[in-house]
């Protein structure tokens, strides 16, 4: 993706109690600043018996635009992000004026990319590194690959991909083959199992992964292509959450592809946001990256890619407005301090849980839900329990949670919610209560929220 140009109180009550005292009386929020009472029921049923999808703690991460502040760069950045506990990165990297830097179009010339891959893996992070060219995203020379190899290595934590979305230079899926096999024979003559992603499309196209994935055969290391909510055109906020399950039918289309192939590899979806540019046809600029819109849209896309068993990598660490943290001097309206957490940020933190509540572990459990406006996932936690995410897409109603539990006994949990009136701030813990071992009612999710149960 290319730099788009800038703009110049808690309770230990059950919720019995909480029902007694009145604090859920008409379906009231539960702590989370809107007042708005419930105009119905989110009913869901949740079977911890049942589990849909297998996983990784590192499924989910996010882009290094390797714009604005870095964790080299920035204290302040580099606590966000390992903060975030998003466990992989996906990093342009090019060969530039014989050193081993950013790729990223207008990024910069001089980052040491080694000693910011190190940082990373330091922190446990798989990090996917992206072969870019000596002047753009694609014009990659013959023995770039074996310096930008040489240099970060070949281990099971470290993958690479061909170019970066080489069909917005209007080159075919053949053209990104023979640079493939370019990267792949340098890559082989380091390593012998060396492996490559592909093929960074700007869009989902299945004909063209499954053409790359054919051409790549058991050489293929994984399957990477792009997909914004919008871009081109402006959607409405409506119209953009009504699409968040096509990246589970995507998954699930590619992994059928692959099955016919006679492959098996991950599918990552690794750039994704609410758009791919601020200005988009929005009036005034798409200022819902800024809202809590954002919040609600990235984690029921990236609900739906994990329950289909993808990965997905939220663009990027910082971009403007597409960013996770904010970036100084770039399209900034609510005056937010530089490298604090966006809205996005929190949409990503639902399922890694941002040091806040426990990151999601490897399991997605069966969940469904008779609203189209809501969404209910869960999955288990590294700390030996469950997270359940439930997401209130409706732009105007508030919704009373309802959950059927099977497979589950009675125990305790921990609610967070998101405050649509304050989309940058950490959720605030709502309630400590406790469920029986069938359901668990009357928890009320607020229009465009997130609430994590724990």
């Amino acid at each position: 993706m290319s730099r788009p140009a800038p703009s110049r109180p808690r309770t230990r009550l059950s919720l019995a109690g909480l029902v007694a005292l009145g604090l859920l009386a008409l379906g009231s929020p539960l702590g989370a600043g809107v007042s708005q009472a419930a105009t119905g029921d989110l009913r869901s049923t949740v079977d911890f018996g049942a589990v849909v999808q297998r996983t990784t703690p590192s499924a989910l991460g996010f882009g290094s635009s390797t714009y604005g502040a870095n964790p080299l760069s920035s204290t302040v950045q580099n606590d966000a992000e390992r903060r975030l506990d998003a466990r992989s990165v996906r990093l342009p990297v090019g060969f530039r004026n014989g050193r081993v830097t950013s790729s990223a179009a207008g990024g910069p010339t001089t980052l040491d990319i080694p000693a910011l891959v190190q940082r990373y893996r330091s922190w446990g992070y798989r990090v996917l590194v992206v072969i870019g060219g000596r002047t753009n995203d694609t014009d990659v020379a013959p023995g770039d690959a074996t310096q930008i190899i040489r240099a970060l290595g070949v281990n099971a934590a470290i993958d690479y991909s061909a170019p970066n979305e080489p069909n917005n230079r209007g080159l075919t899926v053949q053209d990104q083959l023979t640079t493939a096999r370019m990267i792949l024979n340098e890559g082989k003559a380091l390593n012998a199992g060396f492996t490559l992603w592909g093929p960074v499309w700007t869009h989902y196209d299945r004909s063209a992964i499954k053409t790359f994935a054919a051409g790549m055969g058991g050489n293929l290391g994984g399957i990477d292509y792009h997909h914004y909510a919008m871009g081109s055109t402006s959607l409405s906020t409506a119209e953009a959450l009504r699409s968040t399950p096509s990246y589970g039918q995507e998954i699930g289309e590619v992994r059928s592809d692959l099955a016919g192939l006679g492959l098996h590899a991950p599918i990552n979806v690794d750039e994704l946001n609410f758009s791919w540019r601020y200005q988009d046809g929005t009036p005034g600029g798409n200022n819902r990256f800024f809202t809590a819109v954002n919040t609600v849209w990235l984690t029921s896309a990236l609900g739906h890619i994990l329950k289909a068993g993808g990965r997905g990598m939220p663009y990027a660490s910082q971009n403007g407005p597409l960013g996770i943290m904010v970036e100084a001097g770039n399209v900034n309206p609510d005056n937010r301090p530089a490298s604090s957490p966006m809205p996005a940020f929190w949409g990503i933190a639902a399922w890694t849980g941002a040091q806040v509540w426990p990151h999601y572990k490897d399991a997605v459990y069966s969940a469904t839900s008779d609203d189209p406006t809501g969404e209910v996932f869960a999955v288990n936690n590294e700390a030996g329990g469950y997270n359940v995410i439930a997401i209130n897409k409706s732009e105007a109603d508030a919704k009373r949670l309802s959950l059927t539990l099977r497979n589950l006994p009675a125990g305790s949990y921990t609610a967070y919610q998101t405050n649509p009136a304050a989309p940058y701030d950490q959720p605030v813990r709502i309630a400590d209560g406790s469920y029986s071992a069938a359901a668990l009612t009357a928890l009320t999710l607020p229009p465009m929220s997130v609430t994590v149960l724990v």
